[in-house]
């Protein structure tokens, strides 16, 4: 069995259209961590679809009113509104299915959080192209969908077919050596740490749809606008798709943490199974200088016993470093399809690591970590994986 380390979050199957309101009805609602493992999984309520048409298609009609303002394409008239609660979520996303718009009229579907603040705006033309997709992640665990125009636009049909969200409740995390992970908050690293600081910025979370349900990863840039993770993670286009690339998300010293900008996935443009890495291409320029750059790759091999850092989404929460006890165990070690393509390393590691970026004491990366410790494997049970970056360096990452 493979302990890979996406981490799943939960997948509610909900839906609505306009004038048809969907009753869900929960058949199976279970957390499971799985594996006594280092990299536990968690699985969420499953919901299905019940049938049930109303003979109301708009839940209110009136005007805007406190609310930020919106693009003047939208109109002044909230038209319907529907709300989604997910008690203790950190955030959700929306899956908008089956759009049509004949009539073409000038409207808005809007995405407001909890506190009603304003999150996503899409102008009828930009939505009605986009037929199938899941919006971005809006932080919190309430969000309420919106049409906004002037009159009623009688063509326009849509579906909201399915809502994710990550829980903020997690397995129990067990370290390889201590008690507990030494994990620290990138916002709390000392000053003297400016190369550990930069490259904590190229450094992002993942969230990406898969046939399994909702999943998170990590992942980092390496040039102006590419980005690596693991092949679990992410290697179809329907994956990529759906994927959301949260950069800036850290712990703040008042503890709040929210995402600074995300972007999207283009295409995969190479993916390797056996060496489990995928190079995606973002939208946006994500690795510009000014913007949040991107790291330095170390083209060697590794040494038993050296010093290393990650940095990571443990969990897909806030990203942290693990330093303490972080070294190189095995300096060849098989990967999960055979070969030598491995190095062994003790840096603590959690669900929704995969595809963090492995340093070294130059602040290089060095590896691509990608498989969890296994307790009952006596070689393994102390020690995590990740595929050499020399090895990728001569072969999927050559030449960037």
């Amino acid at each position: 069995m493979s302990f890979r380390s996406a981490a799943k979050w939960c997948l509610i199957g909900a839906a609505l259209t306009m004038g048809v309101v969907l009753i869900l009805r929960e058949v199976d609602a279970r957390r499971s961590s799985a594996h006594p493992v280092g990299e536990s999984r968690l699985e969420g309520p499953r919901e299905v679809l019940e049938g049930g048409e109303t003979p109301a298609y708009f839940s209110y009609v009136g005007t805007v009113r406190g609310a930020p303002k919106v693009a003047a394409k939208c109109g002044g008239k909230i038209l319907w509104t529907y709300s989604v609660v997910r008690s203790g979520a950190n955030f959700m996303r929306l899956h908008f299915t089956d759009i049509r718009d004949i009539a073409k009229k000038q409207y808005c579907v809007v995405v407001r959080d909890g506190q009603y603040g304003l999150k996503l705006t899409y102008e009828g033309k930009e939505f009605s192209r986009g037929h199938d997709f899941w919006g971005n992640a809006v932080k919190g665990d309430r969000v309420t969908v919106q049409v906004l125009a002037d009159s009623l636009p009688l063509q326009l049909h849509f579906t909201v077919k399915e809502v994710a969200f990550q829980s903020s409740a997690q397995a129990k995390v067990e370290s390889i050596f201590q008690d507990e992970p030494a994990w620290q908050d990138i916002q709390v690293l000392p000053a003297r740490s400016p190369a550990i600081l930069k490259n904590a910025r190229a450094v992002a979370k993942i969230t990406f749809i898969d046939e399994d349900g909702t999943e998170s990863c990590t992942g980092f840039m390496i040039s102006r606008d590419h980005f690596v993770t693991n092949d679990h993670c992410i290697s179809s286009e329907a994956e990529c798709s759906s994927a959301e690339i949260l950069f800036g998300y850290e712990k703040q010293m008042d503890g709040s943490a929210e995402w600074q900008e995300s972007f999207h996935c283009v295409k995969v443009v190479s993916h390797d199974q056996k060496l489990d890495a995928s190079i995606l291409l973002l939208d946006g320029a994500a690795g510009r200088s000014d913007k949040w750059g991107s790291v330095s790759l170390s083209n060697r091999a590794p040494l038993k016993g050296e010093s290393l850092y990650i940095i990571e989404h443990p969990n897909g929460e806030p990203k942290v470093l693990i330093e303490k006890g972080c070294a190189v165990s095995t300096v060849n070690a098989p990967g999960e399809f055979g070969g030598n393509s491995d190095f062994g390393h003790t840096c603590d590691t959690e669900v929704g690591s995969s595809g963090s970026p492995v340093f070294d004491s130059t602040h290089g990366v060095i590896g691509l970590h990608h498989l969890g410790f296994i307790r009952e494997d006596s070689r393994w049970k102390r020690e995590n994986r990740a595929v050499s970056m020399d090895l990728l360096s001569r072969g999927l990452l050559g030449g960037r």
